[in-house]
């Protein structure tokens, strides 16, 4: 059985995105695969682009999401677009993607736990780091 996880990209208070993936879900899988894909955790937002490229910048969190789709989408299964309210009852973990003033900040919930093991910026984030702070 796989670790199953959500990614929501968030736009301002709205979900825009659902990303569903059906293992290797864990803060040190889904987590460090998404601070990967965009830019070791880096990326940067802007409103409107011109000789900019990804993964290091995004015309929105729209942009955002459509590339790290498309990373993590190399095969048929695993990786499934959602609806923006699917629940987070049946995943082990829910990521949540944001941002402000232009950099993207993630919030991890252990939905077994009930609780928010991670909620800072992306770039600051280590998913072994959070599993051992899990197992203290």
């Amino acid at each position: 059985m796989g670790t199953r996880s959500l990614v929501r990209i968030k736009e301002g208070k709205e979900t825009i995105l659902t990303i569903y993936r059906q293992y290797d879900g864990y803060p040190s899988g889904m987590g460090n695969d998404i601070k990967r894909i965009l830019n070791d955790g880096s990326p940067q937002i802007l409103n409107g682009f011109s000789n900019h490229s990804s993964p290091q910048f995004f015309n929105g969190m729209g942009c955002l999401g459509a590339f790290l789709v498309g990373k993590l989408k190399q095969k048929i299964g695993n990786v499934y677009v959602m609806s923006p309210k699917t629940k987070g009852e049946e995943v082990d973990y829910v990521y949540t993607l944001s941002q402000k003033n232009g950099e993207v900040y993630l919030k991890v919930i252990d939905t077994y736990a009930n609780k928010t093991i991670y909620n800072n910026l992306l770039k600051f984030f280590d998913g072994l780091a959070v599993e051992d702070a899990q197992n203290d």
